[in-house]
């Protein structure tokens, strides 16, 4: 075994495929990575509840080390069986995104107590959230239901080719104690202050005694720059060139072709 203990891999994007798809191969290399002694862990703009549901739906008969969720608003410790949830949005902070984004009129989402609520909806979206069964989708009635209590995030959905005008504007015009950062091409996320996935993986290793040296962290976009950033992070093939700028290694594959099953042949297995 190499000198990593801890395997961290974003989801879509890095270790699924644009259909949002697990291969066999991608499969294999976690239960052996897995079987060979590595911690192996997610971490993803999902909610934790949700990526509890991934080692069944990929059939596997164990489950991960750790799950960071929300982009690190929050973890599941599978060491202790615990779950960690500490950067929430409060009502207010909320209020202050709805103020800066509403005059784009873009459609705005987030998720209270398994269900997502939009403020306006399309054929893209039932489409999207119909491959998600766990939440039910809930409509706004009044625009104020979004800061009624904590929130884990805001999601703004756009058109991909207005996403860098979008980014540049919040770049230029940030929201006082808010972060943003694009998680899709067409999805940006508004969080908390001091979110981070690797906040939640410094938690994490500093619970269990590991050393950022021995995590080796997998991802494609913004929000994974943090994680690959404080561990040795691989970007994938097909990642925007700001992560790949932050990165140790690019994989010779995108994750439409196993880019991250295929590294982990060839350097960890």
């Amino acid at each position: 075994m190499s000198k990593f203990r801890l395997v961290l891999c974003d989801n879509d994007g890095t270790l699924l495929n644009d259909d949002r798809e697990l291969t066999e191969r991608s499969r294999e290399a976690l239960l052996k990575l897995h079987e060979k002694g590595y911690m192996v862990g997610l971490a993803s703009g999902r909610t934790v509840s949700d990526l509890m549901e991934m080692p069944e739906k990929w059939n596997f008969d164990f489950k991960f080390d750790v799950l960071i969720g929300v982009n690190g608003a929050e973890f599941y410790d599978g060491i202790t069986d615990t779950v960690h949830k500490y950067n929430y949005l409060k009502p207010e902070m909320t209020k202050r995104i709805i103020e800066a984004v509403s005059p784009f009129g873009y459609t705005m989402q987030f998720m209270r107590d398994e269900h997502y609520y939009f403020n306006k909806m399309n054929d893209f979206i039932r489409a999207s959230m119909s491959r998600n069964a766990t939440h039910k989708i809930r409509m706004v009635d009044d625009i104020s239901d979004f800061w009624k209590d904590d929130i884990p995030k805001m999601l703004i959905r756009l058109p991909e080719a207005e996403m860098p005008a979008f980014e540049k504007y919040f770049e230029e015009h940030p929201i006082k104690g808010i972060i943003g950062f694009k998680t899709q091409p067409f999805v940006y996320e508004f969080m908390a202050e001091g979110t981070d996935k690797a906040v939640a993986m410094k938690k994490f290793c500093d619970l269990h005694d590991i050393s950022l040296d021995e995590v080796i962290s997998f991802g494609d976009t913004t929000n994974d720059n943090g994680m690959l950033k404080h561990s040795y992070g691989v970007c994938l093939l097909n990642g925007s060139d700001d992560t790949k700028a932050v990165s140790k290694q690019i994989t010779e594959y995108d994750n439409n072709h196993d880019g991250f099953a295929r590294y982990v042949e060839k350097y960890l297995l």
